[in-house]
């Protein structure tokens, strides 16, 4: 477990507190760093994914409008 200390510098800090805490307890749980690393990569898909889309989508639709005028 996240002992008082750690617990104390972690939320001192929240962005820090919000990355730190979810791996802690996924390796906690999992025993295996293996399979904590897998969990947080298949945890951060989505929120990788979805910038990349929109900026692909925005890249695409301004390149439309600048084919269109020319």
């Amino acid at each position: 477990m996240v002992g008082p200390r750690t617990f104390t510098v972690v939320t001192a800090v929240p962005s820090f507190g919000v990355i730190v805490i979810p791996i802690m307890q996924i390796l906690w749980i999992t025993r295996s760093p293996i399979t904590a690393l897998s969990l947080m990569l298949l945890i951060t898909i989505p929120v990788v994914i979805l910038p990349l889309a929109m900026l692909c989508f925005v890249r695409a639709r301004t390149r439309r409008s600048d084919d269109g005028q020319v």
